[in-house]
């Protein structure tokens, strides 16, 4: 658990690194990396299955993990679940962080489409809609953090009577189709 979360946080670090050599440099050397972090960045996901039918999960951001299981017998349907929560800067320890930080969580948009924001006054970049991250490096002082939730899990299945799916997807799949579907399909 420990390398995981600290994996993350090392290339969060390499992405501010980067940025840095980038911006301050105006041109940096040709063997170095060319990358500004400021105002992008990324969610990550990271699924091992161990022995036993345990999984090491770790994520930061809106990305996530299900699991779809049947029977074995014909004719049996999936029972799917999410493994992981998103991100987003509504929840209550998340806020708190983002608070702590000198910035604010905002509600926009209209029912059904209503989302959270992170801001700050005097704010030249985009708001952003997560409150984890590996980069969005401005967003980072407003409180986003890049440290992953990480769970080991119990054995999830009973291989000799049961199938399962695991399915790593962004918000991309996760907004439009829910764990069920997802299984069927996969």
């Amino acid at each position: 658990r420990e390398a995981t979360s600290t994996a993350y946080q090392h290339l969060h670090s390499l992405l501010s690194a980067c940025t840095s050599q980038t911006v301050c440099s105006g041109s940096p050397p040709e063997d170095h990396l060319v990358l500004d972090a400021r105002n992008s960045g990324t969610t990550a996901t990271v699924v091992l299955l161990l022995p036993g039918q345990r999984l090491l999960l770790s994520h930061v951001g809106d990305s996530g993990v299900a699991l779809g299981v049947r029977s074995r017998l014909p004719s049996s349907n999936w029972v799917a679940r999410s493994l992981t929560r998103d991100h987003k800067p509504d929840l209550p320890e998340e806020t708190a962080r983002i608070e702590l930080a000198g910035a604010q969580v905002v509600q926009v948009g209209q029912p059904p489409n209503i989302t959270h924001r992170v801001v700050s006054s005097h704010q030249t970049w985009p708001s952003i809609n997560m409150s984890r991250s590996l980069g969005d490096l401005h967003a980072h002082t407003q409180g986003l953090s890049s440290v992953p939730d990480v769970v080991l899990t119990e054995p999830l299945w009973d291989p000799a009577e049961e199938e399962a799916v695991v399915i790593a997807g962004s918000d991309g799949l996760w907004d439009v189709m829910s764990p069920e579907t997802a299984a069927e399909i996969a």
